[in-house]
């Protein structure tokens, strides 16, 4: 999962900012920035399991280490 700077398309009401998006890394032309849309559910769905990732990964390293 990759969480990036975000995109869009003039055609769209939604914004990308994850390179795993199935329908963000089909759009042939991408404008850099959100253009004040909302966020592609796909995207927010892919974002919040990194950032679950991460805690799980950070809570376990600190497990480790016997903190």
């Amino acid at each position: 999962m990759s969480r990036t700077g975000p995109w869009h398309t003039p055609l769209d009401g939604i914004y990308h900012d994850n390179s795993d998006c199935g329908t963000g890394r089909g759009l042939k032309q991408r404008i850099e920035g959100s253009g004040g849309k909302r966020l592609c559910a796909e995207c927010g769905k892919l974002d919040r399991a990194e950032e679950s990732l991460h805690r799980v990964q950070w809570w376990d390293g600190r497990r480790a280490i016997g903190q």
